[in-house]
């Protein structure tokens, strides 16, 4: 709260009253409330508290209602939705890193190696959560599991980004103009 933010497992409207060290309201405890039953994402009915911050449908609703473009941008690239429910979710961010715009000065092999770089740090992002999860509870594997297909989802990303790039590299057509994601 010292920082000026405070995030549970849910984003909500509602009034908050907060002073350095204490707060409360309406916002406050429909968040916490809800986090419990945090659902976006679940794997079957009875899953609940999955590990995303769900944003509440009115947050959703008031995003999408803005005359902002910018914003409605913006969040739909932090969030993520199951078609019924949406959260923050930093896996589409991270199977777009990294992107460029292909210009004079593009150079594939570059890119390849960043791209590289990245499939090997979510690679060490999924080796930290298996070591985690071998001593984990049943709870806690089932978040885990969570974060490990995000992942998987962004490696296959990067692979298919690294095939682009090689093809880039093999045939020698380079997409100038476009923008590489």
């Amino acid at each position: 709260m010292a920082k000026g933010h405070l995030c549970r497992g849910v984003i909500t409207r509602g009034n908050i009253l907060h002073s350095d060290s204490q707060f409360m309201g309406t916002g406050y405890a429909d968040a916490y409330k809800n986090e419990q039953h945090v659902s976006v994402f679940r794997v079957d009915e009875k899953e609940r508290g999955t590990p995303f911050i769900q944003v509440a449908s009115p947050v959703v609703v008031y995003v999408s209602t803005l005359k902002d473009d910018c914003v409605r941008k913006m969040f739909a690239r932090m969030t993520d939705s199951d078609g019924t429910y949406t959260a923050i979710s930093p896996f589409r961010a991270l199977g777009n890193a990294p992107s460029a715009i292909v210009g004079p000065d593009f150079d594939p092999h570059a890119m390849k190696a960043s791209c590289q770089r990245s499939r090997k740090l979510r690679l060490d992002n999924l080796g930290m959560f298996e070591k985690s999860e071998a001593d984990a509870d049943d709870q806690t594997k089932a978040k885990i599991a969570h974060y490990k297909k995000g992942l998987l989802h962004v490696i296959a990303r990067l692979d298919e980004k690294e095939r682009k790039l090689d093809r880039m590299i093999e045939t020698g057509q380079i997409p100038y103009g476009s923008t590489f994601l």
